[in-house]
């Protein structure tokens, strides 16, 4: 399922806050696979 633009944006910004995939997912409230497959893309 395609997150919505404003969903990424959340799991990016918790990506550059914390640094850390795994922490950035608990933050969003995602998967940390899908962190990473975000943080890849952009």
């Amino acid at each position: 399922m395609k997150k919505s633009d404003r969903d990424i944006m959340e799991i990016l910004e918790a990506y550059d806050t914390t640094g850390n995939a795994h922490s950035a997912a608990q933050l969003a409230g995602v998967d940390p696979k899908t962190v990473r497959r975000y943080v890849a893309a952009r």
